[in-house]
């Protein structure tokens, strides 16, 4: 059975041109998380994994163009298979460091909480810890 009136495009989604989506969209996006945009170095790694985006992105237009021409696998396939896997890497390494140093700054909050109310405990004296035992310095 056929259906001839009905559009099957309407099913699939509506994916931007490569043309219509900015280089600097993705470097945005992801200054624009908690703690992720004040940091030099998660700074260039966000500008690497866009830089690398917007290369992958024309391979991947290349390759579906010759796929839909040829109707066949083209050979970049590799290639750009290669390349999405180090653009994930990438980005894995980038959340990686961003949520190490999110509990980084939980532990160090925490302490500077047990801190102060030790301190207060202590009649103002100021405090450090040493191997969980704090003591008055």
């Amino acid at each position: 059975m056929t259906y001839e009136n009905e559009s099957w495009d309407d099913d699939l989604p509506n994916y931007r041109t490569a043309d219509e989506i900015p280089s600097s969209e993705i470097s945005v996006a992801l200054s624009s998380l908690c703690f992720l945009g004040g940091d030099p170095y998660l700074a260039m790694q966000i500008t690497g994994i866009a830089i690398v985006d917007q290369f992958i992105m024309g391979i991947e237009y290349d390759v579906l163009r010759e796929l839909h021409e040829t109707e066949r696998t083209p050979p970049a396939t590799v290639f750009l298979s290669a390349q999405t896997q180090m653009w994930i890497f990438a980005v894995y390494e980038l959340l990686r460091t961003w949520l190490e140093q999110a509990k980084d700054i939980i532990k160090w909050s925490l302490s500077v909480n047990l801190c102060a109310g030790h301190n207060q405990r202590q009649g103002g004296v100021l405090c450090r810890a040493k191997s969980r035992n704090w003591s008055a310095t």
